[in-house]
């Protein structure tokens, strides 16, 4: 069954393509409904999509259907996206206006258009093997990668036989899915030996991870997250990955009202947000973010945690969000340094500089899917003041 409608004679991969596919195609579905003013239930979706891209993925459609649904057929093929650019990718019309205003049109429907294609990249656990053995590894599977010139713990991944979670290296953990700007949020922190660093929002533990392995298990972690079924999961991960436990500590605790009585050398908050920047990964994002309230509430969310991690901050704070919206990153930063809250310095990473209308922008960084091949991420290295 996908979304309602069912399918039979495929198997669980294709089934994940075609619903995959379909999320990434929902705002076009709908327009067409719409058009014809049919109602727009996940059923007559999904119905409609298999009849415009059944063929696509070999799964055949009754003849009901077909007589059903030919006009809207017909209206696809001959669609004016130029006049309906956002339904040429799909996506909410506020979210292209509000990019288009910050980017321009074409720089914003480039955006777009790369959000609805994934880079997968790999990152390797060196607290269990090196490098070279690992993308040996790898290559014995078929799997065929290229190494990073940035990272050298990362490779990016051109072609694979089968799906990444079925690999023999990524079972045994040695190597771990993990964006590219994921890992460089973490570059940006610049974690070392003996330091204390404070994760206030942690949870599943892919960046608390990757410090314990930039310090072979040295640095000191502690890790807070608000959910307890984030954290069993994390704890199982840190296990698997080989992390130190006596060099990490877990707490269930809300980073908003957190209170420790020493000051952490290091804070890293990547804050929960609207995941725009992640549609990539989890194309289902375009349909939590049809109504543009939800970038406003993490907006909120956002500047209360940067509150408290500064006043947890000894010394560098480094603030990120995968969103590609100015409301969950230039506007946060540029308010906090106004306010002599803070001071930002810019990250020695990679990346874009902020968006441009912004004061603060040569002092961020930006990671785009267009010109960097990585999720949409916003990146800052704030000081208290």
């Amino acid at each position: 069954e996908i979304i309602g409608c069912k399918i039979k004679g495929i198997d669980k991969e294709a089934t994940y393509r075609i619903a995959r596919d379909f999320i990434s195609k929902y705002y076009l579905l709908v327009e067409l409904l719409r058009f014809r003013k049919y109602r727009y239930s996940r059923k007559e979706m999904a119905r409609l999509y298999l009849m415009l891209y059944g063929e696509d993925h070999e799964v055949r459609t009754p003849s009901r259907i077909d007589r059903r649904y030919r006009d809207l057929i017909a209206i696809a093929s001959k669609f004016n996206y130029d006049k309906y650019p956002w339904i040429k990718f799909s996506y909410p019309k506020w979210f292209y206006e509000h990019l288009s205003e910050i980017l321009g049109s074409y720089d914003a429907l480039e955006l777009l258009k790369a959000l609805n294609n994934r880079t997968i990249w790999l990152r390797v656990n060196t607290l269990k093997v090196d490098v070279d053995k690992a993308i040996k590894l790898l290559e014995k599977e078929n799997i065929v990668i290229e190494r990073d010139k940035d990272l050298w713990y990362m490779v990016k991944v051109i072609n694979a036989p089968y799906p990444i979670n079925k690999v023999e290296a990524v079972r045994k953990y040695l190597v771990i899915p993990q964006d590219k700007a994921s890992a460089l949020v973490v570059e940006a922190l610049k974690p070392d030996a003996d330091m204390l660093i404070y994760d206030l929002t942690a949870a599943p533990g892919m960046k608390t991870s990757l410090i314990m392995q930039l310090t072979e298990n040295k640095a000191y972690v502690v890790a807070f997250d608000v959910s307890k079924k984030r954290l069993r999961v994390m704890k199982h991960l840190m296990k698997n990955l080989g992390v130190d436990f006596s060099h990490l500590e877990i707490i269930l605790a809300d980073s908003r009202i957190l209170h420790m009585k020493r000051k952490a050398d290091a804070v890293l908050l990547d804050a929960p947000c609207s995941s725009s920047g992640a549609i990539p990964k989890d194309p289902a994002v375009k349909i939590h973010l049809r109504r543009r309230g939800r970038i406003e509430y993490y907006s909120k969310l956002q500047e209360n945690l940067l509150s408290i991690g500064l006043r947890l901050c000894s010394d560098k704070l480094v603030y990120a969000t995968c969103s590609v919206f100015p409301e969950e990153g230039e506007e946060i930063v540029e308010k906090f340094v106004n306010l002599n809250i803070a001071r930002a310095v810019k990250p020695s990473i990679i990346g874009s500089p902020g968006y441009f209308k912004y004061k603060i922008a040569p002092l961020v960084k930006r990671l785009f899917p267009h010109i960097h091949m990585t999720e949409g991420f916003f990146i800052s290295q704030l000081y208290p003041i």
